[in-house]
């Protein structure tokens, strides 16, 4: 990988390995995804009040993630999910990421 510094280039082999193992686990339920919007939204709306010493707002705002991330581990316990799940990648899955950054047609 010539013409590519080390950090971007590492990342972006994890990246491409990751998303691969995401795709092999399969899609999250909906209900799961949603809560999960919810949770940046409010996370988003959190930071931007502090940002402009809304404290008040920002207090409102955590209380409302913490009830979101309850609601999310109700959720994900409802569709047997693992809060930490693992994705298992091969050595096979790294080198196909490689050469698909790379450009061989070998993957």
């Amino acid at each position: 990988m010539k013409n590519r510094s080390l950090p971007g280039t590492a990342v972006d082999v994890i990246d491409e390995v990751g998303a691969a193992a995401q795709l092999q686990q399969g899609p999250l339920p909906e209900e799961v995804v949603e809560v999960q919007k919810r949770i940046r939204f409010i996370v988003q709306r959190m930071e931007a009040s502090i940002a402009n010493h809304e404290f008040e707002k920002a207090r409102f705002y955590s209380q409302e993630e913490r009830k979101e991330r309850d609601k999310l581990k109700q959720v994900r316990e409802k569709y047997k999910l693992d809060d930490t799940p693992a994705l298992n990648v091969r050595p096979q899955e790294i080198e196909k990421a490689v050469n698909k950054l790379v450009g061989n047609a070998n993957d």
